[in-house]
């Protein structure tokens, strides 16, 4: 063995004796086996490279169960029990997960880490719309001149975190899907009474749950890892556009990322348009060049950026963002988002409530309520106990500042 593969030997066999590693035990140990001695710092660092070396930590797994002896430099066998500990076993671990942390930091960098990523979400992809076939039918896309047009606004799924009956609400993925179904057959009564030529399906965000954004002490259960998130998560909104391009003439379809949808948990780490709306909206372009979403749908193309979209409704501009850079109160949201054009309505969601709020004129900011509901966490910060919800806002072409709100609560 040489020396790092000794290291480990040597520190996997003192933490399973005495729980501990204790330096004076160490070079006991180490200099029989013809080695200088050590000081703390030294033994530090040397564990930090076995923790990045293969082989060595290999060494050091085995000397922790028992399956390796410690020998000194003529190969005579050793205890390694008698020795009072002081390096205890959280030291190390804590020295192991500083380096672990800078391994991830620097595959994160080299791009491993999104590449890999990227890998599973299309495997998990590939399996979850096996059986999505293409539409048997193809409408050539025109312009639809119809009296009303309605806006399906979706946000905060959640997909993959679970709610155990907190203030009588509870979530997981069957119930997501549950309360999604009630979304659709409300929106197609809706469609089917106006007689809605032409219908926006937008998404305000956080799509997945990606539990790295909680802390640990929020106690936040995930039912099904990252990669899988967004893959259902997709086969859901497909789904969902699916079933209303076939009961109207044109779906329009725009999708903006959240605070839980950036793939890097720390907001200060993030690169822009990191995020899973931009595989969503990847995804969806290439479904929809494949025919599989149908000639009358047409996807809002902003990979250029994520976190925000913008269409016209008849003569209103309408901006969609998830809202966590927006304040939670009554304040007006429009006139820090206006650059070179009005804005005469937003859409966000992120708050996990409903709200109307009334702007300059007739402007309107329109807070879109949550697919999972309240739980743990706006029960710890005691947010009202919003029930969950999503909402639809309907268009009249020959009164645009008067629309009709309609939020959908879900059991």
């Amino acid at each position: 063995m040489n020396e790092l593969e000794e290291v480990a030997k040597i520190a996997g066999i003192l933490v399973r004796t005495d729980g501990k590693v204790n330096l004076t035990k160490f070079n006991r140990s180490f200099s029989r086996l013809g080695y200088d001695k050590i000081n703390r710092e030294g033994l530090i660092n040397l564990m930090q490279e076995v923790e990045g070396d293969k082989t060595a930590y290999e060494i050091y797994e085995m000397a922790l169960a028992g399956d390796v002896e410690l020998e000194d430099a003529a190969g005579e066998i050793h205890e390694s029990s008698s020795i009072i500990p002081s390096v205890n076993t959280d030291i190390i671990n804590r020295e192991f997960n500083k380096a672990a942390v800078r391994n991830y930091k620097k595959a994160q960098r080299d791009g491993a880490i999104q590449e890999g990523l990227s890998q599973m979400v299309a495997d998990r992809l590939a399996e979850e719309l096996v059986d999505v076939a293409r539409t048997d039918s193809y409408r050539p896309i025109v312009t639809v001149n119809s009296e009303k047009e309605l806006v399906i606004a979706l946000s905060d799924w959640h997909i993959g975190a679970t709610v155990k009956y907190v203030n009588g609400n509870s979530y997981n993925v069957a119930i997501a899907e549950s309360r999604l179904d009630e979304v659709l057959s409300e929106s197609l009564d809706v469609i089917a009474k106006n007689d809605i030529k032409h219908v926006y399906v937008i998404h305000a965000g956080d799509l997945t749950e990606h539990v790295s954004m909680r802390n640990v002490n929020q106690a936040f259960d995930a039912e099904i890892d990252m990669a899988e998130q967004i893959a259902k998560a997709n086969r859901m909104l497909v789904d969902f556009i699916r079933e209303v391009a076939d009961h109207t003439e044109l779906v329009t379809v725009g999708v903006v990322g959240g605070n839980h949808d950036r793939y890097t948990p720390n907001k200060k780490e993030a690169i822009y348009n990191d995020n899973v709306a931009y595989t969503m909206v990847d995804s969806l372009i290439m479904l929809d060049e494949y025919g599989v979403l149908g000639d009358n749908v047409e996807i809002i193309d902003n990979r250029h950026d994520v976190y925000s979209v913008e269409f016209k409704v008849y003569d209103k501009v309408v901006r969609v963002v998830h809202g966590d850079n927006l304040s939670n109160n009554d304040k007006p949201k429009i006139p820090v988002m206006i650059k070179d054009h009005p804005i005469d309505y937003v859409f966000f969601g992120h708050y996990h409530s409903s709200k109307i709020i009334q702007e300059n004129g007739s402007a309107t900011a329109i807070m879109i309520g949550s697919l999972q509901g309240n739980n743990t966490y706006s029960k710890q910060l005691n947010l009202p106990d919003s029930k969950a919800s999503q909402t639809l806002v309907l268009f009249d072409k020959f009164n645009q500042d008067s629309p009709m709100y309609n939020p959908i609560y879900l059991d």
